[in-house]
């Protein structure tokens, strides 16, 4: 039954958020032309408990704040010029 439901959300979910996105393309980036259509990556899980989804969504957060920090400081090290070796020898 669940995985019924899990292709059913997927099916209706993915096309509209495409199309909301492509929508929505102009008022957000309105000197940018949209060259190609967007695809969505989407996975659908069944969770048992309301706790396992509470620990789920809470490593997620803590996984993409870790990722934001980490381009964060990457960006940083390109746009300053520096090196990746140098990078490693400040402890970046």
């Amino acid at each position: 039954m669940c995985d019924f439901f899990c292709r059913l959300i997927l099916s209706s979910w993915s096309p509209c958020l495409t199309s909301f996105y492509m929508m929505k393309w102009k008022e957000y980036f309105p000197n940018k032309e949209l060259v190609q259509p967007p695809q969505f990556e989407a996975e659908v899980l069944c969770y048992p408990k309301p706790e396992i989804v509470c620990d789920y969504l809470s490593w997620r957060q803590a996984e993409c704040h870790n990722r934001n920090q980490y381009n964060t400081c990457f960006w940083i090290l390109v746009k300053s010029g520096k090196g990746e070796g140098e990078g490693e020898a400040h402890g970046y």
